[in-house]
């Protein structure tokens, strides 16, 4: 399983505890701080992407995120363009 993630992932790393200790489950978490994965492409490029190639057909991937930006009552272009930008992000994934 691969867990991408922006700085939430510590707050949320002991999640899969249970999954690596009784299930044989090998679990990556890869964070970047104060960025949204989706949009970021120093994140995305190369060090997401690399470990997408190391994952095989059945494996997970797992997105842990602080999606506030994108919750109402944000309105107005530059929330239609986060949310655009979210939806590229997230396509091109």
């Amino acid at each position: 399983m691969l867990v991408v993630s922006n700085s939430f992932s510590a707050s949320f790393s002991e999640a899969f505890d249970d999954l690596v200790a009784n299930d044989d489950v090998a679990v990556s978490v890869t964070s970047a701080w104060a960025l949204s994965p989706a949009s970021a492409d120093a994140y995305w490029n190369p060090v997401v992407s690399g470990l997408i190639d190391w994952l095989r057909p059945g494996d997970r991937v797992f997105l842990v995120n602080d999606i506030v930006m994108f919750s109402p009552p944000s309105k107005g272009p530059g929330s239609r363009l986060l949310l655009q930008t979210l939806r590229v992000g997230l396509t091109d994934f």
